[in-house]
């Protein structure tokens, strides 16, 4: 047997193998390349049809192509690379791309054909970087077998791609990236149907802009990661957990986050497993996870039913971790406590970030503490002698109490109806009057206290009459806060809290005497009726032009009327007449919301 093999001979068994591939009975394809005489670059085109009769009406498209031989010892297991120098690039760019084959061929002549699909975004990069940038003379290329594919499905692919990379369009893309309505991202090679080429992380995309019917390709692409989300059945042992799932595959780990909280890696080459707490989420999702994560530390096979994914018994070095997941569960089972004393709902949110898992731990422990066992010595209240309202914080989550400094209980629900049976009342001049205790609540007491209840707030008010006319201004005044908690909460039980209110003024003006309470009052139930619904009826905005005219000299009730009625140019007029002081006051109005809405 010959030891060496002539050129001439190698790229004659190559291009042989080439058409052999082309002519099996299933291809659609002609191919057109030259054995002997070959062209600067190029050796040919393969022909792709529609069917078998290869006439001239069933021809799709040309394929250019180039094929390399090269004598090697033993065939490449995976990929291969091939150097070609920059001028290749520059020749296969010109002509809107290339097929590259490289050929491997043993000394007994059997063959093992590698293949790269060279389009103009590629090449334009190539080009770009190594030859006009670093100045470089040749560069390789990585090829893929082509025994994982078939020569049809490489050259059907070549031609339906290369028709969206016209070089012109690659030289002077027309639009912003902001200006597309959509993204694709395309790959030559990559097919999860056949195991060989399903591991995403082993192909080359291309992210292509869409507008309207045109694909402007962006920007070549390696995925790095790949998210799922899934509802999923987690087993451990005959205990089953019902979880929201997200799962991040890296090309040398798995990462499931479970719940939004619990975060498990999974290190594919040595199959260790670490977890995480990354956020607590809400008292719900810690009701869910620490038991799961009690089972996991206890050294059990985890199995995820839809995922049909094992997780060996993990292995704990720290001894005492199960002793504080199961102190942690103990605390988070007092908190439901706490939470079904106040009203709470399990699933309200902590809002914590990344990291921030002690921090909220920090502010839930001594919570418990103060209201399942009396023990106060971390409350801090400015003046403890004083009986009154007051927040308590865990993340996002803002718990209202009263705090009664002569009670054995100092700490009780805002909220709870015990607090209907004592006489609240204020002092106005030498008058005391009845009152509702939840006047004290600030904007942000009512926008974010999760614990509000917002009929016990609306029986406070059905026990005296607030339009008494001393009361009026103290009314009206807790009535805006609601409002301008809406504006930040978007709660419409606020909105409903001041309509109830406001419906226990008189329905009707006191004859031609219209006075500024009314007015007030007219314009304030319209602007909550505008915040709920969108708009005002005919009647409603009749009734505003009625107020206008009536209040020519009233310039406060023109800016209002004038914003409800929408008159952009009218209301910005007369707000810039305002003193500064004057705006000031009315930035912190709610009728400020829709007007700076009005004229944005």
């Amino acid at each position: 047997m010959a030891t060496n093999i002539s050129n001439g001979k190698l790229e004659r068994i190559a291009v042989a193998a080439v058409k052999a591939e082309a002519n099996k009975p299933s291809s659609l394809l002609i191919a057109n390349i030259s054995e002997g005489d070959k062209g600067i670059s190029f050796d040919g085109e393969i022909l792709v049809f529609k069917d078998h009769s290869e006439s001239v009406d069933s021809l799709i498209g040309k394929v250019p192509v180039q094929v390399k031989g090269t004598l090697v010892d033993s065939f490449s297991q995976g990929k291969r690379t091939f150097p070609l120098g920059l001028d290749h690039y520059r020749n296969y760019y010109n002509s809107n791309g290339v097929v590259l084959f490289v050929v491997e061929i043993l000394k007994t002549g059997e063959t093992k054909i590698f293949y790269k699909q060279l389009l103009p975004k590629e090449l334009r990069e190539i080009i770009k970087c190594y030859g006009e940038v670093k100045n470089q003379k040749q560069r390789s290329v990585t090829l893929r077998p082509l025994s994982e594919t078939s020569l049809d499905a490489v050259c059907r692919r070549f031609i339906h791609e290369s028709k969206k990379q016209p070089p012109i369009l690659i030289e002077n893309n027309p639009f912003k990236e902001d200006e597309f309505t959509s993204f694709e991202l395309t790959s030559l090679t990559f097919d999860p149907k056949r195991k060989e080429t399903s591991n995403i992380f082993e192909h080359d995309f291309t992210l292509y802009g869409i507008k309207e019917n045109l694909n402007v390709p962006l920007h070549l692409a390696r995925i790095h990661s790949v998210s799922t989300k899934l509802k999923e059945t987690v087993v451990i042992d005959n205990n089953e957990y019902e979880f929201n799932l997200k799962i991040t595959e890296e090309p040398t780990k798995k990462i499931f986050l479970i719940e939004d909280s619990l975060e498990l890696k999974y290190n594919v080459n040595d199959t260790k497993m670490n977890f995480t707490i990354r956020r607590l989420d809400s008292l719900a999702t810690q009701l869910k996870i620490i038991p799961f994560l009690i089972d996991l530390v206890s050294g059990k096979e985890i199995y995820f039913k839809n995922l049909s994914f094992t997780f060996g018994k993990v292995t704990i070095k720290e001894k005492h971790l199960l002793e504080e997941l199961k102190n942690l569960y103990s605390m988070f089972l007092k908190l439901q406590k706490v939470f079904q004393k106040l009203n709470v709902d399990e699933k309200t949110k902590f809002g914590d970030k990344d990291g921030e898992f002690d921090k909220i731990v920090n502010k839930i422990n001594p919570l418990v503490h103060m209201i399942l066992e009396n023990d106060y010595r971390k409350l801090k209240i400015k003046e403890p002698d004083i009986p009154i309202f007051t927040n308590y914080q865990i993340g996002d989550i803002q718990l209202i109490f009263f705090y009664n400094p002569e009670s054995q209980t100092k700490l009780i629900n805002a909220f709870s109806r015990d607090l209907l049976q004592k006489d609240a009342r204020v002092v106005i001049g030498d008058k005391s009057y009845p009152y509702s205790p939840y006047v004290l609540l600030n904007k942000s007491a009512l926008a974010y206290g999760a614990n509000i209840d917002f009929e016990v707030i609306k029986e406070s008010f059905n026990q005296f009459d607030p339009f008494v006319s001393e009361l009026f201004p103290i009314t009206n005044d807790f009535c805006l806060r609601c409002i301008n908690a809406y504006d930040i909460s978007n709660n419409i039980k606020l909105l409903e809290l001041a309509e109830h209110i406001y419906n226990k003024y008189p329905v009707d003006a006191p004859g031609k005497n219209v006075t500024s309470e009314f007015i007030v009052v007219t314009i304030n139930r319209l602007q909550i009726k505008l915040r709920k619904e969108g708009r005002l009826s005919d009647e409603e905005y009749q009734q505003l032009i009625n107020l206008r005219n009536f209040s020519k000299d009233n310039l406060e009730a023109q800016f209002c009327t004038s914003v409800l009625l929408e008159s952009k140019t009218e209301a910005k007029l007369i707000f810039q007449r305002f003193e500064k002081s004057r705006q000031k006051f009315y930035e912190g109005l709610p009728i400020y919301h829709l007007y700076k809405k009005l004229i944005e």
